[in-house]
């Protein structure tokens, strides 16, 4: 049987399937409710589709309007992984086993939306990850005292007059990595590289060389900003076994440009230069050029095998003339000698002799004329390997004013014997 109710703005129609409301306008559209439900068609009731069962609301067949969080919660998932609208936070949770860095491990993690920030949190590890407009951080306030590490936009820190990003941690390193290939720095303007209070190290084919090889930017503490100066050391500067290096210093005074050859430490007179050649342009100066040795130490010409005292070669030097110091502001305990530039001279004595380094060359038919220092100790030097011009010098005039002294003496005999033989 079925029974129509009509004086409404929908037919509504009883029968054996329940209560069926039609629109009087369209009749495709008809909604039927009975004990199972409540059923929604377009099609006439050829099709349905279920809105409301016993269990609940169908949310397939919600098509507009909004749902109130703040009176109830969406949640799917079970109770390892999960995902959860309530009031004003959209949760997830879950369990899952992962690689990072080479390290697999099974993380459970949390991840929240609230107020406008996105939240993941480590439930094992209590690790956290913060994302808001400014960035991503560690701390939920941002790039704060004690981050563990903080993508930064919209940053002034470097420029107040325009927007970067600064990556950031408080007392975790910062590391840029990349396993094959590339790491590029460039900027349009300056490439700054800071460091607060150490040096600044570089560190290349660590894997393709053997042992520690690092470079070092450093700057020599000082009393006075003046004298904080520079260098660049490279060797193994950081091994507490044993640091051992060299390096150059840039001195920052005011008052003269000078470099210096160091150790590992950047210390002054404590390194060599060493080159195959050295020039200098001297032309518009008048000042003095300076070679310094110790106490007792030689300026050596010698061939690269005289590197490090090795079994060197002595090779000419070519100047304008050579000028011995002898000042009487450098000497002191000064006296007259007696006659000995004769005698002295006389017990020289004068040698042919080949140079071993011409023969090794293969030339035996250069000849030299000379001295040996071990033959001739009052022209020698204290070592008894080379020969001391000035001393050689002063010997020969000693022995000039001597064999004046004496022409002078016969001269003198012959005038006399002259004027005898004239008297008688």
């Amino acid at each position: 049987m079925v029974t129509k109710i009509q004086n409404t703005t929908s037919e509504i129609i009883y029968d054996t399937n329940g209560q069926h409301f039609m629109d009087k306008k369209n009749n495709n559209n008809i909604m039927t409710m009975n004990s199972s439900g409540l059923l929604l068609s377009t099609d006439g009731g050829r099709t349905a589709k279920t809105a409301i069962t016993a269990e609940g609301i169908v949310a397939d067949t919600i098509t507009t309007g909004t749902l109130n969080a703040n009176l109830i919660s969406v949640r799917g998932g079970d109770n390892t992984n999960s995902m959860e609208i309530t009031n004003d936070m959209v949760n997830s949770e879950g369990i899952f086993t992962r690689t990072w860095a080479n390290i697999t491990d099974t993380a459970r993690l949390n991840l929240g939306i609230r107020q406008g920030r996105i939240m993941v949190s480590n439930e094992d590890t209590g690790y956290n990850l913060y994302m808001t407009e400014k960035g991503l951080s560690t701390m939920m306030a941002g790039a704060g005292d004690e981050t563990a590490g903080t993508l930064e936009f919209h940053s002034q820190r470097f420029n107040e007059t325009s927007r970067g990003v600064t990556l950031h941690s408080t007392y975790g390193a910062v590391a840029l990595l990349s396993e094959n290939s590339r790491v590029y720095s460039r900027s349009r303007l300056t490439n700054d590289i800071e460091s607060d209070e150490y040096g600044i190290y570089l560190r290349p084919f660590m894997k393709t060389r053997k042992g520690l090889n690092e470079f070092n930017f450093y700057v020599k503490e000082a009393d006075s900003a003046g004298d904080t100066d520079g260098t660049l050391l490279y060797g193994n500067l950081t091994d507490a076994n044993g640091k051992h290096g060299s390096g150059i210093r840039f001195s920052k005074s005011i008052s003269g440009n000078t470099i210096y050859a160091t150790n590992q430490e950047g210390d002054i007179g404590t390194g060599d230069f060493y080159a195959d050649k050295l020039f200098g342009d001297w032309k518009s100066k008048t000042t003095n050029l300076y070679a310094m040795t110790a106490y007792d130490g030689e300026l050596r010409v010698t061939d690269k095998s005289g590197y490090n005292n090795g079994n060197m070669t002595f090779r000419p030097v070519a100047a304008k003339s050579f000028n011995q110091v002898s000042s009487l502001k450098y000497k002191t305990n000064i006296e007259n000698v007696d006659d000995i530039g004769l005698s002295t001279i006389n017990n020289l004595t004068v040698v042919k002799y080949s140079l071993k380094s011409d023969i090794e060359n293969g030339d035996d038919k250069s000849r030299q004329l000379g001295f040996i220092a071990e033959y001739s100790e009052p022209i020698a030097t204290s070592e008894k390997s080379a020969i001391d011009i000035y001393k050689l010098l002063s010997y020969n005039t000693k022995a000039l004013q001597e064999l004046h002294g004496k022409f002078i003496d016969q001269q003198k005999r012959l005038e006399e014997l002259e004027n005898e033989r004239t008297t008688d």
